[in-house]
């Protein structure tokens, strides 16, 4: 019964792993050494909240003493003294929002990079050593990789493009691209907003916040 989550107790920018265990009512701050045997010397920053799960480890998206950006990994071991994190990838993301929306299937881990010249979809295989994967022919027909979820060998996700903006799309992990699943808005204009991806839900119906354009407000929309 542990929660982990990034903050400051301290009333500064600091930021840091804590640990809340339930059963004793218990808030412990946790101190990270770098597995110095893959990253090198240097302590990383946690610099975001967006904590997840994948291959039985807690992963954390963290700016190395360079400034990079990169996921590293926590196996839970704490001794009371130190928490070792591993580096669990081989990109270097400049800014924070340019390594995000991670989300878990078939087994591997997805998530949007961006190289410097534009983004793309990258994967991670559980097991595996740090190496990521680029999926750019699988993912060219959208400009835009967020809000994913997974169902039933189906990747759900907001991806847009030049004809019909953002609207929902879907991936099989087999077939050579991702396809576009709707026209909320009957035009080039966006069908979804930001976060208009709500969830997915057993049956594969996927709950959506979307604007068709006829009355100027945003709806609950259902996929499926």
């Amino acid at each position: 019964d542990l929660l982990g989550f990034t903050g400051s107790i301290h009333g500064g920018n600091d930021y840091n792993l804590y640990k809340y265990n339930s059963s004793t009512n218990a808030l412990t701050e946790l101190s990270f050494n770098i597995d110095v045997s893959s990253i090198g010397a240097g302590s990383p920053l946690l610099s975001r909240s967006d904590l997840f799960v994948f291959n039985d480890k807690l992963w954390i998206e963290a700016e190395d003493s360079s400034g990079n950006y990169k996921y590293y990994s926590w196996d839970g071991v704490y001794d009371g003294v130190q928490a070792t994190l591993t580096q669990e990838t081989n990109l270097n993301a400049v800014n924070y929002y340019d390594l995000e929306h991670p989300v878990e299937f078939s087994g591997n881990l997805y998530f949007r990079y961006y190289d410097g010249t534009g983004y793309s979809v990258y994967k991670i295989e559980a097991d595996s050593a740090p190496q990521s994967e680029s999926l750019a022919t699988a993912f060219s027909a959208s400009t835009k990789f967020d809000k994913a979820y997974t169902v039933n060998n189906q990747l759900y996700f907001r991806g847009s493009d030049a004809n019909f903006g953002d609207e929902l799309w879907s991936w099989d992990g087999v077939s050579a691209s991702a396809e576009r699943l709707t026209d909320i808005n009957q035009d080039s204009a966006n069908g979804l907003y930001s976060f208009g991806v709500l969830g997915v839900a057993s049956d594969e119906s996927v709950f959506l916040i979307g604007d068709d354009g006829s009355n100027a407000e945003i709806e609950l929309w259902v996929y499926g």
